[in-house]
């Protein structure tokens, strides 16, 4: 069986018809959901951002196991991952334009997409094989010759045109610079959805895709009709390309108006990317693959805290071939039991994974939300290179009953007192153990501290 997870990064429940209350921005994907799916109503990401999410999401542990979270956000490889779990019966593809989906959790995947157009570049001063003109009537000599000639270096030209090869013959694939499949400048889902339908149909076995779609992750920007339906205003007067740091800052400083103007273009940008992924998740809900749609955390422009519910409270939809659809499960799952449920789905057996199998609970599950994180970093709360100053806080959520952890101190938030006994002690038992980091001062490629800093976690 087929197996495909949808991540769509930032994505907030209360953004989403799937709440109540919530601004009808899915209206395809829900309609779906309703006849086909699971619908989880109290569904919590393990960690704020995505670093310390998708190492659980990978590995199912705890940030605090996995060394990968704010403070450290990249993975050291001491636990096995899904895909490598995966690898001797499922072909392997990962998929994303954020740079932290690929620190370390990408080992042993098949075949990836990161969106960074020259990861194939050994020398930078060097020719880059996707710079130089071409015509039609240009042979493959023609090509090598002008690649390594033209830049006066011709040795490390001609490494750079072999690591061009290589990564394509691989089924490494880049995004071509110049002809993206989305029109809009800061969404990426038509392109995402045709290279994995690209990789699907390549693929005569079972496949395992991973798919961070990064839409409705600020810088944002959306369509015009999506736009009108969240705002009087047009979208030139929209805070179209801006990051979402900036406006954080912003918006805390007391601008509010434009953190409700970003709202609405947020709502507009969800509607765009239901639009956009909605044939292809029909189509995969048809051909009986094993399909989960969530977030890896909510939007984090209007936080007042970084653990708060809004922020960690997210969707999920699972799509399961041996399940029935139109199920709403209102108990309270974490992510974190992804690959177990995965695993049971594809395999029949739990992979060695921790959590739940979330098709099967009956009762509300004990939610951890993790938040390791250098508090005296001035701007994101990640630390893209690392930092050893690391303060360690939590969100510990089941059923009603809630209690956080945050800068050493417990705080009740809300439930009965024998519930928050039980939550307090677990809390207690999680601060007595040593939390894990990876090494401080990792290297960071000059295209993606580009990307991290148009996404706002680099000033």
């Amino acid at each position: 069986m087929d197996a495909v997870w949808i991540i769509l990064d930032s994505l907030s429940f209360d953004a989403t018809p799937f709440d109540d209350d919530g601004p009808e921005t899915m209206p395809n994907i829900k309609s779906l959901a309703t006849k086909h799916g699971t619908i989880y109503t109290e569904a919590y990401s393990p960690g704020p951002t995505s670093p310390s999410s998708h190492s659980s999401f990978f590995t199912g542990e705890l940030p605090s196991r996995t060394g990968m979270h704010e403070a450290t956000p990249y993975y050291d490889e001491e636990y096995p991952t899904i895909v490598q779990r995966l690898s001797d019966t499922h072909r392997t593809f990962m998929i994303s334009s954020n740079p932290f989906i690929f620190n370390g959790l990408d080992k042993g995947v098949d075949m990836y997409d990161d969106f960074l157009q020259k990861q194939y570049l050994v020398f930078e001063s060097a020719t880059d094989p996707r710079d130089v003109p071409k015509s039609s009537t240009d042979s493959k000599i023609d090509l090598l010759r002008k690649v390594v000639f033209e830049g006066g270096k011709p040795l490390r030209s001609f490494v750079n045109g072999l690591s061009l090869y290589y990564k394509n013959s691989k089924g490494q694939s880049l995004l071509p610079e110049d002809s993206p499949d989305d029109d809009e400048k800061y969404q990426y889902a038509d392109t995402t959805n045709n290279r994995i339908k690209e990789f699907l149909s390549q693929s005569s076995g079972d496949s395992f895709v991973i798919a961070n779609y990064m839409d409705i992750h600020a810088p944002l920007d959306a369509s015009s009709e999506s736009v009108k339906k969240f705002s009087d205003k047009p979208r030139d007067e929209l805070p179209v390309g801006v990051r979402g740091q900036d406006v954080h800052r912003e918006v805390t400083e007391g601008n509010t108006e434009l953190g409700e103007d970003m709202y609405d273009l947020y709502k507009a940008t969800i509607t765009d990317t239901d639009r956009k992924i909605y044939p292809l998740v029909k189509e995969l809900v048809e051909d009986d693959t094993f399909v989960v749609i969530t977030a890896d955390h909510g939007n984090w422009f209007r936080r007042s805290r970084d653990l708060e519910r809004k922020r960690i409270h997210v969707p999920l939809i699972i799509f399961s071939p041996n399940h029935e659809g139109g199920r709403v499960v209102d108990h309270t799952v974490n992510l974190r039991s992804l690959p177990k449920t995965t695993m049971m789905a594809l395999r029949g057996d739990d992979g060695g994974f921790s959590g739940a199998d979330l098709l099967s609970i009956k009762e509300d599950q004990l939610s951890i939300t993790e938040f390791i994180h250098n508090s005296k970093a001035d701007g994101s709360p990640v630390t893209p290179t690392g930092s050893m100053d690391a303060r360690y806080d939590f969100a510990l959520i089941r059923g009603d009953a809630r209690v956080d952890h945050i800068d050493g101190e417990f705080v009740e938030r809300s439930g009965k007192s024998a519930d928050l006994h039980d939550l307090r002690e677990t809390g207690e038992e999680l601060v007595d153990q040593n939390y894990q980091t990876g090494n401080e001062g990792a290297d960071v490629t000059t295209e993606a501290q580009d990307r991290l800093r148009e996404l706002g976690y680099i000033d």
